[in-house]
């Protein structure tokens, strides 16, 4: 979702832009070779690169099917109340992670 945002997010602000200051006027500016709508454009088209590549590294990476999937999902977590759920309080979490804290502040005395 955020990579959407980007590719939005960079239309809106040096391509469809109303107002004259944004990063590509700026950039556009310093570097003085090409107006900032054209940064814009270039900055669009490394967006839409990169959101594409995520797209097909996430599909190489998971190529799992929906069965594969819903099998795995099975055991991936507890189930709450269930007998492979862990029943421990808050309070003792902070307990052990104080126990923790102290021994090891004792090791570096």
């Amino acid at each position: 979702m955020s990579c959407l945002y980007v590719l939005w997010d960079v239309i809106d602000d040096t391509i469809a832009r109303k107002v004259n200051s944004s990063d590509a006027s700026a950039f556009a500016e310093i570097c003085g070779c090409f107006p900032s709508r054209v940064w814009g454009v270039i900055w669009l088209i490394q967006a839409l690169i990169f959101f594409a590549l995520g797209v097909i590294v996430g599909l190489v990476a998971f190529k799992e099917s929906a069965a594969e999937q819903k099998a795995a999902s099975a055991h991936f977590l507890p189930v709450p109340g269930s007998n492979s759920a862990i029943s421990i309080s808050p309070g003792a979490i902070m307990v052990t992670l104080m126990a923790v804290g102290i021994e090891r502040m004792i090791a570096l005395l």
